[in-house]
């Protein structure tokens, strides 16, 4: 039986798609190539630094004359992007004049859309600063926190915690400088929430969970923790029979040790007080200071 277009076309952008990459990361559900989920990371010098934006990916049958099912993943509900919908559709011009371009041109043009100035993605408007403020602040919830409580994927837990391990100190440097900048702002609004509640900033409690997040990031898993060297173990029944041993035969150190003590230290103590006398005797000093010599060098 032959193979499907899209299986062949995808098991040859799979690893593309899976080496490891700075602007995003990719995984496979199990073996199904049809289907897979990527974390894009906002680009450092935008409103969206250090957050994360979730996609779903789905491969059609004709795939690649049709284009791929692209789903924005979040919790919080909020419209952080015009491009990026609520109830997860992602509005991109390549995805409706489909050319069967690479996957990694596709995650790569969605993140060239997270910048300082998302407002002026809809189309006829301006920037929008308070807009850019809304952002700024809610995608600490809905493009960070939200994934790092909810995500249930192993590989896709340990890219977070990887990505926490690297930024940690940086996203707290800058979550901190949001709060001293925005520390007169009562409410942020958004025009893409008319008729509805703003949001109060709450900085105390986003440091607090981050700040939880971060430290528990740092503890390796269990299994990377590595042991103290350790001696070698001497199984039990060899231990008895070398105690055994011990017991009848005392060790030949000992006997060089009991035949050192042999010479007579406080001799040659007293022998050194009458130094004078015994020069005077001539051989009989040299005879015994041999024989201390010789029990010295043992």
């Amino acid at each position: 039986m032959a193979t499907p277009l899209p299986v062949k076309r995808m098991t040859k952008e799979r690893q593309e798609l899976e080496k490891e990459n700075s602007d995003y990361f990719v995984h496979f559900k199990d073996d199904n190539l049809l289907e897979f989920d990527a974390y894009i990371i906002g680009p450092d010098d935008s409103l969206y630094q250090h957050k994360l934006i979730k996609l779903r990916l789905k491969i059609p049958d004709r795939y690649p004359m049709v284009p791929p099912t692209v789903t924005f993943v979040q919790h919080s509900g909020h419209r952080i992007h015009p491009n990026l919908y609520v109830e997860g559709k992602v509005c991109l011009s390549i995805l409706g004049t489909w050319a069967g371009e690479p996957w990694a041109f596709v995650l790569i043009t969605i993140r060239s859309l997270l910048d300082n100035e998302p407002y002026k993605h809809e189309p006829g408007c301006k920037d929008n600063p308070q807009f850019n403020q809304f952002v700024e602040y809610s995608t600490w919830q809905c493009l960070l926190l939200d994934y790092l409580r909810k995500e249930t994927s192993e590989p896709a837990k340990e890219f977070l915690q990887k990505h926490l391990r690297e930024r940690g100190s940086r996203m707290m440097d800058e979550l901190r400088r949001q709060q001293a900048a925005n520390s007169q702002v009562k409410q942020f609004t958004s025009p893409y929430r008319r008729g509805l509640s703003n949001t109060k900033p709450e900085y105390p409690r986003l440091i607090q969970d981050l700040g939880a997040l971060i430290a528990v990031a740092q503890v390796p898993p269990a299994g990377s923790i590595k042991r103290p060297l350790e001696l070698p173990r001497v199984p039990a029944s060899d231990a008895h029979h070398t105690s055994d041993k011990s017991d009848r035969r005392p060790p030949k150190r000992a006997k060089k040790e009991s035949s050192t003590q042999v010479i007579d230290l406080t001799g040659l103590t007293s022998s050194s007080d009458s130094s004078d006398s015994e020069a005077k005797k001539g051989a009989p000093t040299g005879k015994a200071r041999s024989v201390a010599s010789k029990g010295s060098n043992r």
